[in-house]
């Protein structure tokens, strides 16, 4: 059955979590480390996760009691490394790079760390504000100036900045809001509207001109991948029998869309929250 693990911190819920991914393979011995995905929200977790299971396997190998599996455990430990744990993000890179022409990524994508997406953003911005400041002809001219009336530049930097690093989440409100009829003071949400989808752009042709992709891509790009290749998510919900999320709190909607993508139309059993 599915099982939810409601706990205040430092209650155990991680070691339970830990119990439950290594009871799964005692259960069913045709069980490979290829079914079972552990997903937590920070690599430090991740790491730790991965070494509380890689424990839990060799005390399996040193009793008595498992001596029948003992090679089928030694290989677990031996391909620990190759297993399902780790973070979302990490878990969303391994199904890009192992279907890379489905979701139209090169397969040799590097990943740009939170420091270094903000960096490449920052500057991003820089050039493109000052760049459309100085083209007074366009209408993003036209869209930054009615801004200033309501903000500073920094504000408005900032504002784009936020947007862009959580457009999983903004991405549909900024949609609604790129409307021209909107009248008055409301207008500069229009403005707003189209200044972050410019940006955006300027921001993404940096990434590619580095072959790169940041954590919120990493989310976005393997949603939609299996949201909408039939394909790619049966083989997924095939492999993936069952799933364990670690500080399910933290989830966000598009991180539990993907979630219940991969479960697909089994009605229980094969989550862990």
């Amino acid at each position: 059955r599915d099982i939810i693990v409601s706990a205040g911190a430092g209650s155990g819920k991680t070691r339970v979590l830990v119990s439950r991914y290594c009871e799964l393979f005692n259960a069913n011995p045709a069980l490979s480390l290829d079914n079972v995905v552990a997903i937590t929200f920070t690599e430090k977790s991740a790491a730790e996760l991965r070494e509380r299971v890689d424990k839990f396997f060799r005390q399996i190998i040193a009793s008595k009691e498992h001596s029948s599996q003992r090679k089928r455990y030694k290989d677990f430990v031996e391909n620990l490394s190759k297993a399902w744990i780790g973070t979302i993000h990490g878990f969303c890179s391994k199904i890009l790079r192992e279907f890379p022409m489905e979701a139209r990524v090169d397969s040799n994508f590097a990943i740009l760390d939170e420091s270094e997406a903000t960096a490449l953003l920052d500057d991003a911005l820089d050039d493109f504000l000052v760049i459309t400041s100085k083209n007074p002809a366009s209408f993003l001219a036209s869209d930054l100036k009615q801004l200033v009336q309501y903000f500073d530049k920094d504000a408005i930097k900032n504002f784009l900045s936020f947007l862009i690093k959580d457009r999983d989440k903004a991405e549909p409100h900024i949609k609604k809001l790129n409307d021209p009829k909107l009248k008055g003071p409301k207008s500069y949400l229009f403005s707003l509207s189209r200044l972050y989808l410019e940006a955006l752009k300027e921001y993404d042709s940096r990434k590619r001109f580095g072959i790169s992709l940041d954590f919120t891509d990493l989310l976005i790009k393997a949603t939609k991948l299996v949201d909408e290749n039939k394909s790619v998510r049966q083989k997924l919900q095939d492999r993936f029998r069952y799933i364990l999320v670690d500080e399910f709190q933290d989830t966000d909607p598009l991180q539990w869309k993907l979630i219940e993508l991969l479960t697909g139309d089994r009605k229980s059993g094969c989550l862990f929250l």
